[in-house]
C-alpha cells in the first residue's frame, strides 16, 4: 500500500509540471540574436571608448578662442588648432594637444583632411603639446644628468645642421633613437631626439621638449625628414604659442 502511494504521489508530480509556452524558446533564441548582433554593430561600427570620452583625434575648423589654463598660464588658443574633443572644454588641464601643417603652421581645415591623416615620412603635420612641467630638468641639465649617461660616446660627433651626434647605448631605453644638440652661444643647447631610419621604421619623427616658464613646457614632433629645417620649426613652433598667451596686463 505504502509503495502504491509513493507511486500516486510522482505520478501527480508530474501531472502537476509546468509546461514552457511554444513560443518561449524561440523569442529568446531572437533575443539573444538582437543583442549579439547589436554589440557586433556597436563594437565595429560605433563610437569607441576614446571617441565617447573625447580622447580620440577630431580635428575641428571653427577658429573660435579656448581658455586655457595650463601650469598657472593662461592661454586662448583657436579650435581649428586642436586635436581632440575633451581639450576644447577649456579650463584648468595638464595638458593641451594641438597640431598644425609646416611650413607656415596651418590650422586645420576640411579639405586639408587627408594631409592631417597623413603619418607618411614625408608628412607636413606638426604636433606639438603645451603640458604642466613643474620642476622638470632644463634642457641643458638634461643632457649633462640623464643623456650623457646612456650614450656611447659622451664626446659625440659632428654632425649635420650644426648639431653634435650621440648614439644611444643598446641597453638604454632610447636604443632606437639618435640624440641631436645644438650648442647655442649664450650656453643653452636644443636638445631633439630622433628615431632612426630603418627598415622597420619608415617614418621616423623627431621630438624637442623644453620649458616655456617656470611651470609649463611644450613638445613638438615632426618628421625626420624636416630636420634640416629645425631652426624654422622651432622659432615658428614657440612663436605660435607665445602669440596665444592671454593678456594679463
Amino acid at each position: 500500500m505504502g509503495w502504491n502511494d509513493n507511486s500516486s504521489d510522482d505520478d501527480d508530480l508530474d501531472g502537476d509540471a509546468k509546461q514552457e509556452p511554444s513560443w518561449a524558446i524561440p523569442l529568446t533564441v531572437f533575443l539573444i540574436t538582437g543583442v549579439l548582433s547589436l554589440g557586433f554593430l556597436a563594437y565595429y561600427f560605433g563610437p569607441s571608448v576614446n571617441e565617447i570620452l573625447g580622447q580620440a583625434p577630431s580635428s575641428s575648423e571653427e577658429d573660435v578662442p579656448i581658455e586655457v589654463i595650463i601650469g598657472g598660464t593662461a592661454f586662448q588658443i583657436p579650435e581649428n588648432f586642436t586635436r581632440y574633443e575633451l581639450d576644447r572644454r577649456g579650463g584648468i588641464q595638464e595638458k593641451f594637444a594641438l597640431h598644425a601643417l609646416l611650413p607656415n603652421f596651418t590650422p586645420y581645415t576640411p579639405d586639408q583632411e587627408a594631409t592631417f591623416n597623413d603619418n607618411s615620412a614625408q608628412s607636413p603635420v606638426i604636433r606639438f603639446e603645451i603640458e604642466k612641467m613643474g620642476d622638470k630638468f632644463e634642457e641643458k641639465q638634461r643632457f649633462e644628468k640623464i643623456y650623457k649617461r646612456v650614450v656611447v660616446d659622451p664626446e659625440g660627433e659632428e654632425g649635420p645642421y650644426g648639431f653634435r651626434v650621440y648614439q644611444f647605448s643598446e641597453y638604454s631605453g632610447y636604443k632606437k633613437e639618435e640624440l641631436f644638440v645644438h650648442h647655442n652661444e649664450d650656453g643653452t643647447v636644443v636638445i631633439i631626439r630622433c628615431f632612426k631610419s630603418v627598415p622597420e621604421n619608415t617614418s621616423p619623427s623627431c621630438r624637442r621638449d623644453f620649458k616655456l616658464d617656470e611651470s609649463t613646457g611644450l613638445s613638438y614632433r615632426f618628421k625626420r625628414p624636416y630636420l634640416d629645417d629645425w631652426q624654422e620649426i622651432d622659432e615658428g613652433v614657440s612663436s605660435l604659442v607665445l602669440s596665444f598667451l592671454q593678456d594679463r596686463s
